[in-house]
């Protein structure tokens, strides 16, 4: 699940001089969130196994988020299933960064 594409400019646009020589800031980082334990959830987002390969009680979300850092406006997220990688869902927001930026990974 990602952003509607008419959000995903916004930060982009409201703080083009929240810059560095010239240069946007923009960082992408990923998170995991335990989510309530329905069934719906669940089923989508499954859950980490423990180190007794056991799985963890509740259902675990990922999250990779694209921040702006200087004004930490987020520019776009995406929440996916726990097994799914957080290399590849930070590349598929690369297009989404402006030109004339730089960012930390």
């Amino acid at each position: 699940m990602a952003l509607p594409p008419d959000r995903t400019d916004r930060g982009a646009e409201r703080y083009l001089k929240d810059d560095w020589h010239g240069l946007q800031l923009f960082a992408i980082d990923g998170a995991q969130f335990r989510t309530p334990d329905k069934p719906e959830l669940r089923e989508y987002y499954g859950s980490a196994n423990t180190s007794t390969k056991r799985a963890e009680r509740l259902p675990v979300m990922r999250l990779v988020a694209l921040m702006n850092l200087g004004s930490h406006i987020l520019l776009n997220a995406v929440t996916a299933p726990y097994r799914q990688s957080e290399t590849v869902l930070a590349h598929s927001m690369l297009a989404t960064i402006p030109d004339n930026s730089i960012y930390v990974v």
